[in-house]
């Protein structure tokens, strides 16, 4: 049974908070594309370096995630991070799911040095 964007989103968050970055990847396509301010990132191997550098940066991180919508296979999501290493206060970002993965993803957001 294919997984729901849902399903798929609340893995994803759970992944996250959890630092887990193996069972993170697992929720993206082979394929998928990242998009961001600091540029593209197109693969698993690829999506693996900026979430590796990400969660390097930002030690211990605690993300919450506020508004989130969805429509289909996409989802507008708002969300916040905290670190002893500083913070993010204004992310917002896109996801569009196939067959119960990520396979776009844009996030915008800046960092706040503690």
């Amino acid at each position: 049974m294919t997984r729901t964007p849902q399903d798929c989103f609340s893995n994803h968050g759970e992944a996250l908070n959890a630092g887990d970055l193996p069972r993170l990847l697992e929720d993206y396509t082979e394929d998928a594309v990242l998009m961001t301010h600091d540029g593209v990132f197109e693969g698993r191997d690829a999506i693996r370096g900026f979430f590796s550098a990400a969660l390097s940066a930002l030690p211990d991180v605690k993300f919450t995630f506020g508004s989130a919508t969805f429509a289909g296979d996409a989802l507008l999501l708002r969300w916040s991070a905290s670190s002893p290493q500083g913070r993010i206060d204004d992310a917002v970002d896109t996801f569009v799911f196939s067959d119960g993965m990520i396979r776009l993803q844009t996030a915008s957001f800046s960092v706040v040095p503690a």
